[in-house]
């Protein structure tokens, strides 16, 4: 049944614009998915090539929390501490690098260090590293750090075993 007079048209400006406006919160709605949708395809790509990178690095990619406690490991891990993934995941990074316990460096874990003042961070370094048997090695050490979104601090460390290099080093010597 019309409601309408018959002498009044059916598509009246305010019908049309309720249709109009009804149309633009579907199109504002349809739109806002195919952003959303893109953001995450975009966000997922981002995520898989950095897990790449990571992944194929040559250098063992360690990450760890203001604590020291480690986070993740790479696949280069077992070369460099002839170590497996879980079996570093959890420890502590001095665990795995004494030097870190030097009192002459102090904690480089603490509060008043985590400033980016410590004596090893935003620095490559030669250190020494502790293998899963005990054993010692050269390494070469480089740390980063930077600040999650709310608050958390994450550092970055590339490790390579220069224990080859330094022997052909002093052959040459």
């Amino acid at each position: 049944q019309r409601w309408l007079a018959p002498s009044q048209p059916y598509w009246t400006p305010q019908r049309l614009m309720i249709l109009f406006a009804g149309g633009g919160v579907v199109l504002l709605l349809v739109g806002w998915m195919f952003h959303t949708i893109a953001l995450r395809r975009t966000v997922n790509w981002r995520t898989q090539e950095l897990e790449a990178v990571t992944v194929t690095a040559n250098q063992g990619v360690i990450t760890f929390d203001h604590k020291g406690i480690i986070l993740t490991v790479n696949p280069a891990i077992r070369k460099v501490f002839r170590a497996q993934p879980e079996q570093m995941v959890g420890t502590l990074v001095n665990q795995w690098f004494p030097w870190c316990l030097d009192h002459e460096l102090g904690d480089p874990f603490s509060d008043t260090q985590i400033t980016g003042e410590t004596c090893f961070l935003n620095t490559s370094q030669e250190v020494e590293g502790t293998r899963s048997d005990g054993s010692h090695f050269p390494a070469w050490l480089s740390v980063g750090h930077t600040i999650l979104h709310g608050g958390q601090d994450r550092f970055v460390a590339f490790v390579e075993d220069i224990g080859k290099r330094k022997q052909r080093e002093e052959k040459i010597k």
